[in-house]
């Protein structure tokens, strides 16, 4: 994925964030 580009250019806190909320939608979608 394109994670580093990402948290090089916006910010770590931003990217952090998305890439939590990524998380948890994959392991619902997983359960369901």
């Amino acid at each position: 994925m394109h994670g580093d580009e990402m948290a090089s250019g916006v910010g770590p806190f931003f990217f952090d964030h998305i890439y939590f909320v990524e998380i948890i939608w994959l392991k619902w979608i997983m359960q369901c």
